[in-house]
């Protein structure tokens, strides 16, 4: 029985900490719907890209640190610094 449990347990996914942001477009403006979005490293190198939800949010499992994103919604293309934590914690992006 005991091994039986064991076998279910290592079967479950283990949920991965990850950050997630939400970017508004203007301070108490309109969230980034549906935006393009890509975040890069301070070093130039891109370690995330998709699209935000329906409330301009995207879930970034990520390394704690220093990145630069890039929104791109229709309005046009717009980038901002964020400090990432790289645990399940919700950041708020004015772009």
């Amino acid at each position: 029985m005991n091994r039986l449990l064991l076998l279910l347990m290592s079967c479950v996914p283990v949920a991965t900490q990850a950050d997630t942001l939400q970017f508004e477009v203007g301070r108490g403006g309109a969230f980034a719907s549906y935006a393009h979005v890509e975040v890069w490293t301070m070093q130039g190198q891109r370690v995330y890209e998709g699209t935000a939800d329906g409330y301009g949010r995207i879930s970034a499992p990520l390394a704690a640190g220093d990145y630069r994103v890039s929104v791109t919604t229709r309005a046009g293309a717009k980038s901002s610094n964020v400090h990432l934590t790289g645990g399940n914690v919700l950041h708020a992006v004015t772009l």
